[in-house]
């Protein structure tokens, strides 16, 4: 049976320590939607939810982490995550658009008890929309959101629609919308020193815990068996009928 390559693996893994942050981060009810056995019967590919990770009462996000070997930011894969995560690039599937999609999703999360924001609740998909166009995150290390922040909002200065701007936004609608970039609590140099170690419980370097350590810990080690476990099905990948890319972060 074929295996994922340890550099496949050490990326997921690279992903999770970051989850597992940003998890910690927002606090609360914030749950990991990648493996959540909440959503087994989703039918998501190799237990991985599509466009985001993490839902809580007051946010809905995506967790990336793109690095050059020296820990900088690979400001470009940003970039496009953040245009993805506001349906870019994606078709329309069963005559929704990328975004109805997605708020049809987080509507079926809502019904098997993960927690959605507060104010999307009682919402139309309409409603659900809008909020995701102009209120989901993207967490990132703590040491790439300056950079990625600045070019973000230098794009939609040149671009405004792309990211459902006004025509002319003012210089406190490119700062709200820059904020959207955040931190998952831990940094470049930080993320090494947990690959290179083996660490496997990133709580140390982030506040608000939600979990014990030690079940912080076993989360890990409980979600890193599963990526492992569901990276193959019968030999090979199987393809997802809602993720067109593969998943990954990249350094």
């Amino acid at each position: 049976m074929a295996q994922k390559s340890k550099s496949e693996i050490g990326i997921q893994k690279q992903g999770l320590l970051h989850e597992e942050s940003a998890l910690k981060l927002i606090g609360g009810d914030a749950e990991n939607l990648n493996n959540n056995p909440k959503l087994e019967d989703m039918g998501l590919h190799a237990g991985n939810y599509p466009n985001f990770d993490i839902f809580s009462s007051n946010e809905i996000c995506s967790v990336k982490s793109h690095f050059t070997q020296d820990g900088a930011p690979n400001i470009q894969s940003y970039k496009n995550d953040f245009s993805k995560m506001l349906g870019s690039g994606k078709p329309y599937q069963d005559g929704l658009s990328p975004l109805a999609l997605d708020a049809k999703r987080i509507s079926e999360c809502a019904e098997k008890d993960i927690p959605v924001p507060d104010e999307i609740k009682e919402a139309s998909q309409e409603q659900v929309v809008q909020f995701l166009k102009e209120k989901s995150v993207m967490r990132i290390p703590s040491d790439h959101v300056e950079s990625v922040r600045e070019a973000l909002v230098n794009d939609a200065r040149q671009l405004p629609e792309k990211y459902f701007l006004p025509e002319t936004p003012t210089e406190e609608q490119l700062k709200s919308f820059g904020e959207r970039v955040q931190s998952t609590g831990l940094s470049s140099n930080e993320t090494f020193e947990h690959m290179k170690t083996g660490e496997q419980n990133p709580s140390k370097s982030v506040g608000n815990t939600v979990k014990p350590d030690e079940d912080v810990s076993k989360s890990f080690q409980v979600n890193t068996e599963t990526i492992r476990k569901n990276s193959v099905i019968n030999g090979h990948e199987e393809p997802s009928e809602d993720e067109d890319y593969h998943y990954g972060y990249g350094y």
